[in-house]
């Protein structure tokens, strides 16, 4: 089920991420970006998918230089995954659900106590 996926700020940010429980990605967006837009729909159903088990941001680059800075984006789309405020995973110019789904699957089941 598609879900609506809210927009971090610099000053949301950490306050956000910070007191998240949950494993944490970050689509790394513009307006302007066709493959972001296009990659739109996959990420709204990977972030119903796995609702309750995850939360899902973005954070439009444009907007938001001193973040994407921050995380080293200089190409867009770019999905980060965050556990416990840290990057475990990322992938770059993401165009499909699956890679996406494929990528936090692996997170969990490596995250998963034996």
């Amino acid at each position: 089920m598609p879900q609506d996926i809210a927009e971090l700020s610099e000053d949301s940010f950490d306050d956000e991420i910070g007191r998240s429980a949950l494993p944490v990605l970050i689509d790394f967006h513009a307006p302007w970006c066709i493959d972001c837009r296009r990659l739109e729909p996959a990420l709204q159903e990977a972030a119903g998918d796995f609702h309750g088990r995850l939360k899902v941001y973005k954070v439009d680059v444009d907007k938001q230089e001193a973040l994407g800075r921050r995380f080293g984006i200089s190409t867009i789309p770019v999905l980060v995954l965050l556990s416990s405020g840290q990057e475990v995973r990322r992938l770059v110019n993401v165009k499909d659900k699956l890679r996406i789904v494929t990528m936090i699957e692996a997170f969990m089941a490596h995250e998963k106590p034996s």
